[in-house]
């Protein structure tokens, strides 16, 4: 991780996450993939691809502008979207 991946501690991120599966294929983040890909991807045939099954997947990242108070911490907050 180099340093500019770390995140700043006067700075707040929020991060949606969304409660459908995805994948990792070498790094690079596949959520929410329809269950007939992700079956193609877990076959023994792409496994040396570095293919990882992910519980849950990131729908959208925030960074909000910089505060002038350390935040230090983390809070989870679920919600159930209706259709």
């Amino acid at each position: 991780m180099s340093t500019s991946d770390l995140r700043k501690n006067d700075w707040l991120y929020i991060k949606i996450l969304s409660d459908e599966p995805g994948v990792v294929i070498g790094g690079e983040e596949m959520p929410s993939l329809p269950p007939s890909m992700s079956a193609v991807l877990n076959t023994n045939r792409s496994s040396n691809r570095s293919v990882s099954n992910m519980g849950s997947s990131t729908v959208q990242e925030y960074e909000l502008p910089q505060s002038k108070y350390v935040i230090q911490g983390q809070r989870s907050l679920n919600l159930t979207v209706l259709p």
